[in-house]
């Protein structure tokens, strides 16, 4: 039989004894039911209106009878149908853990600040069902309240430079974009740079133009096409000019010829030729042999004669000795020329003692028939040793009268004492 709630009991149940008792009376939209009434005789003054049974009658009040009357405590309205008064269930007349999720209407918009602090768990979190609207913009969540998580780049947006420890600081303590070399892309790169290793560069990274005076120096080169047969040769047809020689037909040798632009030419080797007397038209370099004097000679073109193979020398009759007190200017040494004789050097060993230098020296010069043909002193030479000078000469000098070649000494200043000794080279001129 449908009854109100018992207060102080009913735990977990009393909303659905409450329901049941109110569905008597009305529909499931709180409108009440509609209503069969019968005719019910009055009854005498002062009875009451009770059942018995399902029947109605009229009796007089006594005890166990139905209440009437307006209703009061926790109920409001009048009896026989009093209802819950406003505010009239509290936390005290709610048994706990009475109240299910079923009890709470879905809609209800229920704030944080009425609900007790909550450990929600992954469990109490269904997958999905927390997105990124139900977070606050302004909710402050600790990193130890987030799963490890793998953020990439998408997942921010945009993080304060202040916001990474350090970095303000690093940055400035970093060059510019704008003062580094970059690995890519067309830059301009002033002031001289030093490598601590050599650069690498790429084949083809400049131009021919881009070297300086390389199009000039090379244009100056002579092309290696130039040559076209194995063999050939470049030679001189003068000063910083080169001109192909072709190579010459097997056996052949190479010799000098003036009479030719390249200076060379390519001729037979030949038999050596030989005689009592020279042949006519000979060519520069080319050989002969006199039986009559057992004497080798190659011709030489400059000055068209025939000189023997064999260098000879002649040192002069007497040797150079001054001491430093000796008045030096006198001839010391005499060599007579009766022969033609080409004369290639002068060669002259001295030895200073004691002093020689640029203030104190020797000189000593060679004469031909009274002609100073060439001259040395010691000035640059040192101290007590044992200095050569060479004089290239490469003058012919005929028979046809007797030459005499003279050594002269002299001094500047004060030089120690002076040892020497001349001697002059030469061919037989045939």
């Amino acid at each position: 039989m449908s009854r109100l709630p018992t207060v102080g009991s009913d735990n977990d149940t009393w909303g659905n004894i409450l329901n049941d008792y109110l569905a008597v009376e009305h529909n499931a939209d709180g409108s009440q039911k509609a209503l069969s009434p019968s005719k019910i005789t009055p009854g005498n003054n002062g009875d009451v209106l009770t059942t018995s049974s399902g029947a109605v009658a009229w009796a007089a009040p006594g005890g166990g009878g139905s209440p009437s009357g307006p209703a009061g405590g926790s109920l409001a309205g009048t009896y026989p149908n009093p209802t819950l008064a406003a505010g009239a269930v509290g936390s005290t007349e709610i048994a706990d853990d009475s109240i299910v999720d079923a009890d709470i209407n879905a809609s209800a918009a229920i704030a944080k600040s009425k609900l007790a602090a909550l450990n929600i768990g992954d469990s109490d979190i269904t997958a999905g069902g927390l997105t990124n609207a139900a977070i606050s913009t302004s909710a402050a969540i600790a990193k130890s309240k987030l799963a490890s998580l793998s953020i990439v780049d998408a997942d921010v947006s945009a993080i304060s430079e202040s916001k990474v420890t350090n970095l303000t600081t690093d940055l400035a303590a970093k060059a510019t974009d704008s003062a580094v070399v970059h690995n890519t892309g067309a830059e301009t790169i002033a002031g001289v740079k030093t490598f601590s290793s050599s650069p690498v560069v790429p084949d083809g990274s400049f131009t021919e133009a881009k070297v300086t005076n390389l199009t000039t120096d090379l244009a100056a080169k002579v092309d290696e096409s130039t040559v076209t047969t194995k063999g050939d040769l470049l030679a001189a047809t003068g000063s910083a000019a080169i001109s192909r020689v072709g190579v010459g037909s097997d056996g052949t040798v190479l010799t000098a010829d003036s009479s030719q632009s390249t200076g060379v030419k390519w001729g037979a080797t030949g038999a050596l030729q030989s005689g009592t007397s020279f042949p006519g038209s000979p060519s520069d370099g080319d050989w002969f042999y006199r039986t009559d004097n057992n004497v080798l000679y190659f011709y030489k073109l400059s000055i068209a004669r025939w000189l023997s193979v064999d260098l000879k020398h002649v040192t002069f009759d007497q040797p150079q000795q001054f001491v430093a007190t000796t008045a030096v200017g006198n001839s010391f040494g005499r060599i007579p020329i009766f022969d033609d004789v080409y004369v290639e050097k002068w060669v002259s060993v001295a030895l200073v003692q004691t002093t020689n230098n640029g203030s104190n020296y020797y000189a000593g010069q060679l004469l031909s028939d009274s002609t100073v043909v060439s001259s040395f002193d010691t000035s640059g030479d040192t101290l007590n040793t044992r200095t050569t000078h060479t004089v290239a000469l490469n003058t012919l000098y005929s028979a046809s009268s007797v030459h005499w070649f003279d050594f002269v000494a002299s001094k500047t200043g004060t030089p120690g004492n002076f040892y020497g000794t001349s001697m002059l080279t030469y061919r037989a001129a045939g």
